[in-house]
């Protein structure tokens, strides 16, 4: 927190499952039902469990270390939150957006995050094993140390990543030709496209080939 920041408002558990509710409705159509659009959140250290974010607008929230496995983040607009070692295992993530957000030591298995934008995210040392990850597009992220084996991909762009440390062990699918990545030590990286980006894939166990789509 920067000087002349307020700190994140933590709301009452009363007041939270009012608003989960109202925005639950909303997610269902229901005429009184009320998105959730917050702003200096925090949802840290919380457990929601199967909680309904979905299509949520989120700006500066903090759920670290929360549990939200199995949670809906469908179609979630969240941007310059901190989200570090947030439990979101089987979290339902389709085409969210994430925006400068940290998601440091998350853990993503077997997560659904299909059509999800990631641009300028941390998630270094993230575990995203086993999910479905087709059409995820991100862009000028961290996933150096990032776990992704058994990753599912189809059209999965990684444009302008950094992935040195990644393990790709039985990932598979396919790979958006605009994937551009810097790979070894941050200071002297080695930038990787084309055929080499996916050579290197490859020796790291992933069995990858480039998107049909042009």
């Amino acid at each position: 927190m920067t000087p002349g920041e307020s700190a994140p408002r933590r709301p009452t558990a009363d007041d939270l499952i009012h608003r989960l509710e109202l925005h639950h409705r909303w997610s269902q159509l229901a005429d009184d039902g009320i998105r959730l659009e917050a702003s200096d959140i925090d949802l840290s250290d919380m457990d929601l469990a199967g909680v309904d974010l979905s299509g949520a607008v989120l700006l500066k929230a903090r759920f670290d270390r929360s549990n939200l496995r199995g949670a809906n983040l469908s179609r979630a607009c969240i941007a310059k939150s901190s989200m570090r070692d947030v439990d979101l295992s089987g979290a339902d993530m389709v085409k969210a957006e994430f925006d400068a957000t940290l998601l440091t030591g998350a853990r993503l298995q077997n997560a659904w995050l299909d059509g999800m934008e990631a641009t300028d995210v941390d998630l270094s040392r993230s575990d995203l094993s086993g999910s479905a990850a087709n059409g995820l597009a991100c862009w000028d992220s961290d996933l150096r140390g990032a776990v992704l084996r058994r990753l599912q991909l189809d059209c999965t762009t990684f444009g302008d990543c950094r992935m040195a440390g990644v393990d790709l062990s039985g990932a598979s699918g396919s790979v958006d030709r605009r994937s551009r990545i810097t790979v070894g030590d941050p200071a002297r990286g080695e930038v990787l496209e084309g055929d080499e980006l996916l050579a290197w894939m490859r020796e790291r166990g992933a069995m990858v080939a480039w998107c049909a789509r042009r």
